[in-house]
């Protein structure tokens, strides 16, 4: 019973002191930035090139990789999609941008989960489609996002990137 205590009380303790860490929390190495290793390559943008030994999600356009789920297009030019993505992003809790690529098209981001401040690493490339200036734009997106670490619930990746998707406005159905 002392045993159980002690190992209770060094988690609780733990636990305090990621709390107490701020947005650092446990994890301080992860806070400023992304390594390429953590970001996995996304130039082959391929669900075989990913990361799947902890919880994670991929979406992107299925005629144009293997994915998880098939992404939504966005009756939006692309800077209209950038736009609303951004502002989408800006109000998220825990989460900070940690890269961008130098053309802006794609941004990665870790957000930390409520008390552990476990890192989930989310990353976004859009994607313009067919547009007529003189009639209508498209555009769409790629999400990839994948826990750093094992305390992610199973599926708590694919319900993020779904609930910020029906968030954005001109989303087409497939």
């Amino acid at each position: 019973m002392t045993r159980l205590l002690t190992v209770a009380a060094i988690l609780g303790g733990l636990v305090l002191a990621g709390l107490l860490a701020g947005p650092g929390g446990l994890w301080l190495g992860l806070t400023s930035a992304a390594t390429p290793a953590q970001v996995g390559d996304l130039t082959k943008f391929d669900r075989a090139a990913h990361r799947t030994d902890h919880d994670s999600f991929f979406l992107a356009p299925t005629d144009m990789v293997k994915a998880d789920a098939n992404a939504p297009v966005f009756q939006l030019t692309l800077e209209d999609l950038q736009a609303a993505w951004k502002a989408l992003m800006a109000a998220q809790p825990r989460l900070t941008q940690v890269g961008t690529s130098l053309n802006g098209m794609q941004i990665d981001y870790v957000q930390r989960s409520g008390v552990l401040r476990a890192p989930d690493l989310i990353t976004v490339r859009f994607i313009p489609l067919r547009s007529d200036p003189a009639t209508i734009s498209f555009s769409t997106l790629a999400v990839y996002s994948r826990a750093l670490t094992g305390l992610t619930g199973a599926g708590s990746n694919a319900a993020r990137v779904r609930a910020w998707l029906g968030q954005i406005p001109g989303g087409l159905e497939q």
